[in-house]
């Protein structure tokens, strides 16, 4: 079983999407200590762990004799990160350039393998089309999360849509939701900018990317973007999806922000983070909060106003939520969730106990 919990968030000043100059060689100093105790995500299988900090990663080996971390120390590191097939992933903070008088924004990868210890940086491409010179507004191409499925990362890289990223040659394809393009980014981008007239487009701009059956053949793809929660077959590059319908009908959409869902492809437990709108006679109020999609009701269902940066799934349809520096502990109950609270015996011996 994959555990991976993304413990994104952005405090201290520091902003995990921001933008950079890229230095020519930027350096990853390889260090036995601990780089700092401010984490920002977290990502494991089997008995590795992988930690990002606000000054660079770290990892252990949980199992071992002895709880030794090993990591590198740098700057350059924008806290999206994943871990599987002995390999880790991690999204570094963007560069700048202009293209015809625009600025474009475009990350580069980092990509260490435990069986050679050693690490490389991938650029997946976005950044040496010819057709950035024909785009009319600001691109980004910045990564914005990363997950992992059996031999492959996928990553969400805003205008640059879903990039399915092969490990065995690091190779980077990108997926336009709702359509059958799939291309190398180069040319990814031709097709973009013949598409639309001006980037971004809300409607594909990916900000969240989860992975179910991470371990099969055949995984689903769910890929939030501001508009829209996309569920993607690599298999038969088949899109769908899911209804922007509230159970609550005073709700409207303002955007979805993240997306999270169980090991198992069911579209019953897939859970996202939303900002909505309450219509008034007034000006509408708008709140975030953690909703869950109800496949027989085709629609969403208000489960939380906390606004989660995590959400992992446990045994008998506990779930697992992070929210700021709070972790609060739930159960599903129909399309519902009830918060066992701080005091309760649940939640005492779920938070104790090893699993």
């Amino acid at each position: 079983m994959t555990c991976v919990n993304k413990l994104i968030g952005a405090v201290a000043g520091i902003t995990l999407y921001a933008t950079a100059l890229f230095a020519a060689n930027p350096t990853f100093t390889a260090t036995q200590e601990i780089t700092s105790n401010n984490d920002y995500s977290l990502a494991g299988h089997g008995d590795t762990t992988w930690v990002i900090t606000d000054h660079g990663c770290n990892c252990a080996y949980t199992l071992a004799d002895s709880l030794a971390w090993f990591g590198f120390k740098s700057d350059y590191f924008n806290g999206t990160l994943a871990f599987g097939n002995a390999h880790a992933m991690a999204g570094l903070l963007a560069t700048s350039s202009t293209k015809n008088s625009f600025q474009v924004d475009a990350g580069y990868l980092w990509l260490y393998a435990h069986a050679t210890k050693s690490y490389k940086l991938i650029d997946p491409g976005f950044s040496v089309s010819a057709s950035l010179d024909n785009i009319r507004h600001d691109a980004d191409f910045s990564i914005r999360d990363i997950a992992w499925s059996s031999g492959l990362f996928w990553m969400a890289a805003a205008d640059g849509q879903l990039v399915r990223v092969r490990i065995a040659d690091t190779s980077c394809v990108a997926y336009l939701p709702g359509t059958k393009i799939a291309a190398p980014a180069a040319a990814f981008v031709d097709s973009v900018v013949k598409l639309y007239d001006s980037l971004p487009d809300s409607l594909h701009r990916a900000v969240a990317v989860e992975v179910q059956d991470t371990s099969a053949t055949h995984p689903v793809v769910w890929l939030a973007t501001p508009a829209r929660i996309w569920k993607f077959t690599p298999n038969d590059t088949v899109w769908d999806s899911l209804p922007v319908a509230f159970i609550d009908t005073r709700l409207s959409l303002v955007r979805f922000q993240n997306v999270f869902a169980a090991q198992s492809s069911d579209s019953g437990r897939v859970y996202a983070s939303v900002i909505t709108a309450t219509s008034s006679s007034t000006k509408p109020d708008t709140s975030t909060g953690l909703f869950r999609y109800s496949a027989v009701r085709k629609a969403w269902v208000h489960c939380s106003d906390t606004t989660p940066i995590s959400v992992t799934f446990g045994d008998s349809n506990y779930v697992y939520v992070l929210a700021g520096n709070q972790l609060q502990l739930y159960k599903e109950s129909g399309d519902s969730l009830i918060q066992m609270l701080a005091h309760s015996q649940d939640f005492s011996t779920r938070m104790t106990s090893a699993y």
